[in-house]
């Protein structure tokens, strides 16, 4: 087995120590060698605890609109069970918007990691190429089956926000006359260059995603290599300090710190106690409340003296969640189980139809059995019904839309680029 060279002089020294840790493999670009790299399997944790926590905001949004407004006006418990969740770390179960900066961040990390493990700059446009053909075939199969689904009055989140009070929040979704060119120009175009999402509401999240990969590639071709390249790195950041842009440079930063021979870096993850105190207070960090539209809705909570600058916690604690995860076994250990790695595969599916399913099937359960039987209760089948649902159609697009387009990715890569 060849033992590819450090390139330059400091990258993947660290890199090559831990490649020795795990027998993972990939072949070369130059001349095919097998080379082993790193398998970050807890990762597959991180997402998928991430698009859980976006899947339960969505889905609470909808039932039990006061965990994120703290009005007692829509509360659907009489000992306010909604204010003593939504205004305390308890909040967690419902941290959507911190899993999807967090999600941001590992993006920015894996699309930097390849180039810091080998110094090669074809990777970087290959990763930023195949990013497109590997996203847009599972958004186009959606939108079209949601212009299915608004065409045949399948959406009834308006009818259930009513008595739920979940207007604001789940009711003015989806509430206009669809088109199918429209809704095939925002899956093909639109969420990858100006976030348009008014067919699926999540898919404002991908003009990050691909993008965010084309300027990590960007900014690594042009300084990846030069000692300048730090400097670099907090002009962009600062340029981009009040976007969503910056998570995903924070992951690229990050790659920079894993995966060259800094010494400080493998000092701070050696002090196992730091790390464990890092990850806890990143997890606080997770639990502050989303602000959204609700400007005075803190008062009375434990965050009410903590300035509101909830984007730039969310990015940092996420930066640091990832960061001390790294360094603790068993938290890696946990995240990299099974369970995890399978649901990992269906994951990205599961972000694109859980929210059109709970607008249309769960609404119409909703509709259908409410005072029937206990609100709470019918909340609880309504959550049972909607993630099966969502798991058995998520398996499906990914079996025969997204696994197609990722080969579909790969030839059109060898093709154009070589």
């Amino acid at each position: 087995m060849k033992v590819r060279k450090c390139y330059p002089a400091s990258y993947g020294c660290l890199a090559e120590q831990k490649m020795k840790q795990n027998g993972a493999t990939r072949k070369d670009n130059a001349g095919g060698t097998m080379q082993k790299v790193e398998r970050l399997d807890y990762l597959n944790g991180l997402k998928v605890l991430s698009f859980i926590l976006v899947f339960n905001v969505h889905f609470l949004n909808a039932f039990y609109p006061g965990f994120y407004s703290l009005d007692p006006a829509v509360f659907h418990t009489s000992n306010q069970i909604e204010f003593l969740i939504g205004a305390t770390p308890l909040d967690l179960i419902i941290a959507g918007k911190f899993s999807v900066k967090l999600f941001m961040i590992m993006s920015g990390f894996l699309a930097a990691r390849r180039f810091f493990l080998t110094g090669d700059e074809k990777a970087l446009s290959e990763g930023a190429f195949k990013k497109y053909f590997r996203l847009v075939l599972p958004v186009v199969a959606v939108n079209v089956l949601i212009v299915v689904a608004m065409y045949a009055g399948l959406y009834r989140n308006s009818e259930m926000a009513v008595i739920a009070d979940s207007v604001d929040l789940f009711g003015n979704y989806n509430q206009f006359q669809p088109s199918i060119f429209a809704a095939l120009k925002e899956a093909m175009f639109g969420c990858f260059i100006t976030g348009a999402n008014s067919y699926n509401g999540p898919l404002w999240f991908l003009e990050y995603e691909f993008l965010g990969t084309l300027m990590v590639a960007a900014i690594l071709a042009l300084v990846g290599k030069k000692k300048a390249r730090f400097l670099v790195y907090a002009v962009v950041c600062v340029i981009f300090v009040r976007t969503d842009f910056l998570a995903v440079l924070m992951g690229m930063i990050l790659a920079e710190l894993f995966y060259h021979d800094y010494k400080w870096v493998e000092k701070l993850k050696s002090k196992k106690w730091l790390m464990w105190l890092l990850l806890v207070g990143c997890l606080l960090v997770a639990t502050y409340p989303p602000i959204g539209d609700y400007g005075n809705r803190l008062q009375g909570t434990i965050y009410a003296l903590i300035p509101a600058k909830v984007m730039i916690y969310y990015i940092f604690g996420g930066t640091g969640l990832l960061f001390a995860v790294s360094a603790l076994e068993p938290v890696k250990k946990f995240l990299s189980a099974k369970p995890f790695a399978w649901l990992s595969k269906i994951s990205y599916c599961f972000y694109l139809v859980h929210f059109p399913i709970i607008c249309t099937v769960t609404a119409s359960v909703f509709l259908a059995l409410y005072q029937k039987m206990n609100y709470h209760l019918l909340a609880v089948l309504c959550y049972v019904i909607t993630v099966v649902v969502a798991l058995t159609m998520s398996w499906l697009l990914t079996r025969f839309v997204e696994k197609p387009g990722i080969k579909m990715a790969e030839k059109l890569t060898k093709k154009l680029l070589s």
